[in-house]
């Protein structure tokens, strides 16, 4: 259904992509033009560095337009994640207000290190102590890059003593 493009926050107020931001996006890029999917979504908010003056989500979309010219009603983005349990969180919860069905299958694509990470228990586990609940399962992996995932319907759980869960 979808393609999430993970971000990878600077660690400096001058930058707003790093190269493994930059990296991330031309991994997706690669997909969605292998027509893996008709959607790309972008996740990372005002969290690197810590309140940062952009939302890293919004300076990955502008990149998917300015240099891969993907057209703007074929991104979706996320400008609230602050770290990767929020991106697939946010991500689920964009497909569900979005009426892609969750049933659907879709990946998330980030660097190799990121993407072993993402499907790892530990990861589950951070997810189920910072959130509750797990907001997607992790399927399968296509290659060192991508991973396949379905939404789950729990990411729709708000935390009402989080301020900042959208």
């Amino acid at each position: 259904s979808s393609i999430l493009i993970l971000g990878n926050g600077p660690e400096n107020s001058k930058d707003t992509l790093t190269a493994l931001g930059k990296l991330n996006l031309q991994l997706g890029v690669l997909e969605y033009q292998q027509k893996k999917a008709p959607i790309i979504i972008v996740s990372g908010g005002h969290a690197h560095p810590f309140r940062a003056a952009f939302a890293e989500a919004i300076e990955m979309k502008k990149e998917l337009i300015k240099r891969y010219h993907i057209p703007e009603n074929r991104i979706l983005i996320d400008p609230y994640a602050r770290h990767t349990t929020t991106n697939l969180r946010n991500a689920s919860r964009l497909l569900i207000n979005s009426n892609i069905p969750i049933n659907k299958l879709a990946l998330v694509v980030t660097n190799n290190a990121h993407s072993k990470y993402v499907e790892s228990i530990d990861f589950m586990e951070r997810c189920l102590e910072e959130l509750g609940y797990i907001p997607a399962v992790i399927l399968k992996r296509i290659n060192a890059t991508t991973l396949e995932y379905q939404a789950k319907i729990e990411s729709l759980h708000q935390n009402p003593l989080d301020p900042l869960d959208p």
